[in-house]
């Protein structure tokens, strides 16, 4: 064999092989939401649902790896505290008028069961690299679900939560939990 048949059969093997370790499934899914926070006089909950969304999966060289490629997104009107005055406040905060959305952008993100995983997060005109903690993962051939928490500092997206004698103040770190749900 030349020189030249063996480079050509070489590039055709590492194109096959690369096809082989990427081919994609796309499934749709949302996420549940719920959020914790502090405050002077009574720490509170919230809760919202995700809009729909699509995910491109692709394995990775080790089955057991996941390639991710995915964007949340959260309507801020959508939150619910179970108290009208302070979801009002809080949309205020968060300028629900001009920024309609929260979004959380995976790109390409390898995740092993177990790990934590980086993403995007854009509040209002501002995003900040975080982690996610992934939990819980349970695959099946229909569905996918898994837990996932992070932190969010609300100082470091400029966020100044409403205070006052009556209401106190909210504490800076709120902390996230959500389930997702993907269909196959």
């Amino acid at each position: 064999m030349n020189q030249r048949s063996f480079f050509y059969i070489f590039c055709h093997l590492l194109l096959f092989c690369g096809h082989v370790a990427t081919a994609q499934e796309v499934v749709t899914g949302q996420c549940d939401i719920q959020f914790f926070a502090k405050a002077t006089w009574h720490n509170f909950s919230g809760k919202v649902t995700s809009e729909p969304f699509s995910i491109s999966l692709s394995k990775g060289e080790n089955q057991d790896d996941l390639i991710f490629d995915w964007e949340v997104e959260v309507l801020v009107r959508n939150i619910d505290t179970s108290n009208a005055r302070r979801d009002k406040d809080m949309y205020r905060m968060f300028d629900a008028t001009t920024y309609p959305k929260i979004r959380g952008s995976f790109h390409q993100m390898d995740y092993i069961r177990g790990k934590e995983m980086p993403f995007v997060l854009t509040i209002r005109d501002i995003s900040r690299n975080k982690t996610i903690k992934i939990t819980s993962w349970k695959e099946t051939d229909q569905q996918i679900t898994f837990y996932g928490e992070f932190h969010v500092s609300l100082n470091q997206f400029n966020l100044k939560p409403p205070s006052g004698f009556l209401i106190g103040s909210v504490k800076d770190d709120i902390f996230v939990k959500c389930k997702c749900f993907l269909i196959k």
